[in-house]
């Protein structure tokens, strides 16, 4: 299991002054995003509407991740509530995420006390299908 993070891509267009065209949808809800191939489950997870130098941003986005983990750690193992490769999964993902969560929450910071913007960002979890 392991987590990717495209930040480096997302803060590429967002330096570029490009923006990614995306339909409108719930910021507070993890999507479900193309999937590498059929082994892998993701989820991305936007940040670009919160903001990260804030408690609330902050506690926002770890509860996004938090809805991403679960979800993909549930389609990987399935359903079965005894089950603790379900519990496995997200531990893991958990473990990978977080210093990935600190790295954004940095950046974010050190934007707003250097001004500049962060343009529109994404953080992807992904996990290979059991």
């Amino acid at each position: 299991m392991h987590i990717r993070l495209s930040i480096a891509a997302a803060a590429l267009l967002a330096s570029s002054g490009l923006t990614a065209a995306e339909p409108e949808r719930d910021p507070n809800l993890a999507v479900v995003t193309a999937q590498p191939d059929e082994n892998t489950i993701s989820r991305r997870v936007r940040f670009d509407d919160l903001n990260l130098t804030t408690a609330q941003g902050a506690k926002q986005f770890h509860q996004r991740v938090g809805t991403a983990v679960r979800g993909v750690c549930l389609e990987a193992t399935g359903p079965n509530p005894l089950d603790w490769a379900e519990y496995s999964c997200q531990r893991t993902a958990w473990r990978d995420a977080r210093p990935q969560i600190a790295k954004v929450i940095e950046a974010a910071q050190l934007a707003a006390l250097n001004g500049t913007a962060s343009g529109p960002m994404s953080i992807r979890i992904a996990v290979a299908r059991r």
